[in-house]
């Protein structure tokens, strides 16, 4: 973990920046598209948002409407980044973060690949979820365009897990959430949604 927290540090002055490279862009703007279309774009209760970086989902959220946005980010360089506006900001790390509140929403975009326990959202998100609510997460798919993600994040010192469509279903159903939507991006990501109760 410290490999990985050692790299967002280094990273997030120029994360913003990173992201003008057009690959990249398309990418993530592919991938908020997908969140948002999961996610749905009603005005949101209380939301919590796990591996929160410096902020590109959290901004949507607060442009959709929410009553409450916590993030929670392991990196400190990443948070001081986060330039939101009454949002509630952790420093934890989001593998065994339990929240001290119920949430309608928890949304894990792009942290499970790198966690030792990526399970452990799953279980810990039911603690932290309202009866009803909801679960959305996007991560990397074990295919061919995820060996090349995988391979990217090699090359800094972090192996980036990768997993199948069986794994997560499994995560959820043990922590007893049940899918409700699933959607791949090209061309290696998914986002899906799981509801508790």
């Amino acid at each position: 973990m410290s490999k990985v927290l050692d790299y967002f540090n280094s990273v997030a002055d120029r994360y913003d920046i990173q992201s003008i490279n057009p690959a990249w862009k398309l990418l993530r703007n592919l991938e908020l598209r997908a969140v948002k279309s999961v996610m749905g774009t009603n005005k949101q209760g209380d939301v919590l948002e796990l591996g929160c970086g410096c902020g590109f989902y959290s901004n949507f959220i607060i442009e959709n409407g929410c009553d409450h946005l916590r993030c929670v980010d392991l990196s400190p360089a990443m948070l001081d980044r986060m330039t939101i506006p009454n949002c509630e900001k952790i420093q934890a790390d989001a593998e065994n973060y339990i929240s001290d509140r119920s949430h309608d929403l928890i949304l894990c975009a792009g942290l499970l690949e790198f966690l030792r326990r990526p399970e452990k959202v799953f279980s810990n998100a039911v603690l932290s979820l309202k009866n009803e609510g909801v679960l959305v997460i996007l991560f990397p798919l074990r295919s061919l365009g995820g060996l090349v993600y995988k391979l990217f994040h090699k090359c800094h010192g972090i192996n980036a897990g990768l997993f199948s469509r069986r794994e997560i279903v499994e995560f959820s159903q043990k922590a007893g959430l049940k899918l409700e939507a699933w959607k791949t991006v090209f061309p290696f990501t998914v986002v899906a949604r799981f509801r508790k109760g």
